[in-house]
C-alpha cells in the first residue's frame, strides 16, 4: 500500500515536470519561428540595401559618365563660340571693307557712266536714239540708292560690253535719216565702227557719215554697187567678199 502510495506521490510529481517541459519547448519553438521570421525580414532588408546600393552605385558612375559627356560637349560649345566669333570679326572686316568700297565705286562707277554717255553721243550715229536711250535708263539705275552696288557694276559692264561688240560686227538695217532738211528711207551698212553708210531704197542715192561735219557726206555713184554687196553680205544675202569702199583715215575717225 505504501508503495502505490509513493508512484502515485511520484506520477504526480512527474505530471507537472512534463507541463512544465511542454511550455517550454512551445515557447522555445515559437522564438525560433520568430527569430526564423526576424531573420528572414533582416535578409530582405539586407537584400533590399543592396539592391539600392547597386542601384546608386549604377546613378554614380551614370552621372561620372554624364559629366564627362558634358565636359566634352561644354567644351566643344566653347570651341563653336570661339570659331562664330572669329567669322563675325571677319565677316565685319568685310563688311568695312565693302562699305569702303561702296563708297569708293559709287563716285567711280558715275565717271565711268559719263564717260560711255560721251563716247555713245561722239559715235557713228547707228541706233543712235536706242543707244541714247539704254544710257538713260542706265544712268537711273546707277542713281538708285537701293540697288546693290555688284548690280550697278554689272549693268555698266554689260553696257560697255555691248558697245565694244559693236566694233567687231557688220550690219544692215532700215532706217530714216534726215537729208538736208528731209526725211529719207534708207539702207543703213555699217562697218563695225569704222564706217557708216547708207543707201536709198531706190539705189540712186549713197552717202557716209563723216564725224569731222558731223553730217552725211553723199558719195559718188561709183560706191553704189559696193554699198549694196555690204548690205547683202550684212545680211547674209551675199558670200563675203572684198568690198571697195570709202574708208575714213584714222585722223578723220578721231574727230
Amino acid at each position: 500500500m505504501k508503495h502505490r502510495v509513493f508512484c502515485l506521490g511520484l506520477l504526480l510529481v512527474s505530471l507537472p515536470l512534463s507541463s512544465v517541459w511542454a511550455a517550454t519547448l512551445d515557447q522555445n519553438l515559437k522564438q525560433a519561428t520568430a527569430i526564423q521570421s526576424d531573420a528572414a525580414k533582416s535578409q530582405q532588408q539586407v537584400d533590399r540595401l543592396s539592391e539600392q546600393t547597386q542601384q546608386l552605385l549604377q546613378e554614380y558612375n551614370r552621372l561620372l559618365t554624364d559629366s564627362d559627356y558634358q565636359k566634352h560637349y561644354l567644351d566643344e560649345l566653347r570651341q563653336r563660340e570661339n570659331a562664330q566669333r572669329q567669322e563675325i570679326a571677319s565677316l565685319n572686316r568685310q563688311l568695312e571693307s565693302v562699305r569702303y568700297t561702296q563708297q569708293k565705286m559709287g563716285p567711280l562707277l558715275k565717271t565711268m557712266l559719263a564717260a560711255l554717255e560721251q563716247f555713245v553721243v561722239l559715235d557713228l550715229p547707228f541706233h543712235h536714239q536706242q543707244r541714247i536711250n539704254g544710257l538713260l535708263g542706265l544712268r537711273t539705275k546707277i542713281e538708285d540708292g537701293n540697288l546693290p552696288i555688284s548690280q550697278k557694276y554689272r549693268l555698266l559692264m554689260e553696257a560697255f560690253q555691248i558697245e565694244m561688240d559693236y566694233g567687231n560686227t557688220m550690219e544692215a538695217y532700215r532706217d530714216r535719216v534726215n537729208v538736208q532738211g528731209k526725211t529719207l528711207s534708207v539702207e543703213v551698212l555699217r562697218v563695225g565702227r569704222i564706217a557708216l553708210f547708207y543707201q536709198s531704197l531706190d539705189g540712186k542715192q549713197s552717202a557716209m557719215w563723216n564725224k569731222a561735219i558731223r553730217d552725211w557726206q553723199p558719195l559718188d555713184e561709183s560706191y553704189h554697187y559696193a554699198i549694196l554687196n555690204g548690205i547683202r553680205v550684212a545680211k547674209n544675202q551675199l558670200a563675203p567678199q572684198l568690198l571697195n569702199l570709202p574708208i575714213p583715215t584714222v585722223e578723220e575717225q578721231k574727230l
